[in-house]
């Protein structure tokens, strides 16, 4: 066995497929070390700098427990690292012959610098699950706003969302009747009162717009509610459906089948709000929890409760019926926040707040909070263009 390996990546960022061939290392050799570092080929185009690279690669690292496994970075050659620490591999993740070919020949110019270097390679098959995870294809989904959660860590996709669009993401969440609007309304307030930039998202406006958005894809979702749940579920010329309806007379199997229609649509929708958002980026659905989808937003969330809620309710005309419904597909405060942070502590990222809102309610508390969520939120120029 290998007494020590070197692992070298750019790590612009580390994705799955990087900690893949990592892991795999951890058991191949006594020790593995994972160099960080600046690749000549792509002097000048890494999207992030070399210590947030290397501290994410050591957040990852530290997050899966692989106790043999040590982080460096650096702009030394790979070479003279390979001899300074006195290692005995090189490790290379490949998902093909051509890309253990393409090593083969990359290591010609470590070869000119240390005569037989390359008999020291060893590859790892990085396998079908993520052997089509590459860094260039991440940053190009992350720069168009989609969910890369599935191939980055979320410390990685949260750097990217600051890095590339100077976002930072909050769920808001909340059963119905607590007062999530009035909260995040508070919210943007202050942040605008500091002169930074505050955005705001409904997953309810988005839906609200599938619903009655002018587009063939649209109205092939009405069509199907029309023709699979029923007529009166949208309006006589087929332009609009009917949310009232839907609210009072939809059963949970209509509304299995309304999600399975408007989720691919709400999502294109949310890909382009997120185009135009910058600094806290507050993202608010009353069921984030229940649906498993807060690594949108890295699992910081925000659960907003309220003990007047009743009063809420009663002030708003919501029938017992219509409470009931909503009592049956959203969580109480306790559950949604044991769950919330049960998955941010399996992913190993994320903050999870709670707020009571009462009439008159005072959130100094909550922004100190926000703000210690979001350190770097406030070197955020209001006037500053995006990248």
């Amino acid at each position: 066995m290998h007494r020590l390996a070197l692992f070298p990546l750019s790590g612009d960022p580390i994705h799955y497929g990087h900690l893949y061939v990592i892991e795999e290392a951890s058991r191949t050799f006594e020790q593995v070390l994972v160099y960080v570092s600046e690749n000549d080929e792509k002097m000048g185009s890494y999207l992030l700098d070399l210590p947030t690279r290397t501290a994410m690669v050591e957040r990852a690292i530290r997050d899966r427990d692989l106790e043999n496994v040590r982080v460096i970075g650096g702009t030394d050659l790979l070479v003279d690292v390979y001899l300074r620490e006195n290692c005995d591999a090189i490790v290379r993740g490949v998902r093909d012959s051509r890309d253990k070919e393409y090593e083969i020949r990359m290591f010609q110019y470590h070869e000119s610098i240390l005569p037989g270097i390359s008999e020291h390679l060893h590859f790892i098959d990085t396998g079908s699950t993520v052997a089509p995870i590459s860094s260039t294809v991440v940053k190009v989904l992350a720069s168009r706003h989609v969910d890369v959660s599935y191939m980055v860590p979320l410390c990685a996709k949260a750097a990217l969302e600051e890095a590339m669009h100077s976002q930072f993401r909050l769920a808001v969440t909340g059963q119905m009747g607590v007062g999530k609007t009035t909260v995040i309304r508070q919210i943007m307030r202050a942040v605008c009162s500091k002169g930074l930039p505050v955005s705001y998202i409904s997953f309810d406006d988005l839906v609200r717009r599938v619903y009655q958005e002018d587009t063939p894809g649209a109205q092939a979702v009405r069509d199907d509610i029309r023709d699979n749940i029923d007529q009166a579920a949208v309006s006589r010329d087929g332009k609009e459906v009917n949310r009232e309806w839907i609210k009072e007379h939809a059963s949970l199997e209509h509304l299995e089948l309304l999600q399975k229609w408007t989720t691919p649509h709400v999502f294109r929708l949310l890909r382009e709000e997120l185009g135009k958002a910058r600094g806290l980026v507050l993202i608010e659905w009353s069921q984030f929890a229940e649906e498993g989808l807060t690594q949108l937003c890295n699992h910081n969330v925000l659960v907003i409760h309220s003990s007047a809620r009743d009063a809420f309710l009663e002030q708003r005309g919501v029938s017992d019926h219509v409470r009931f419904r909503f009592g049956q597909l959203q969580w109480d405060v306790n559950k949604c926040t044991k769950t919330l942070m049960d998955r941010a502590h399996r992913d190993h990222y994320g903050q999870v707040l709670c707020h009571n809102n009462l009439p008159g309610g005072d959130i100094t508390g909550l922004m100190e909070s926000i703000f210690e969520m979001f350190p770097t939120l406030r070197g955020v120029n209001i006037d500053r263009r995006r990248r």
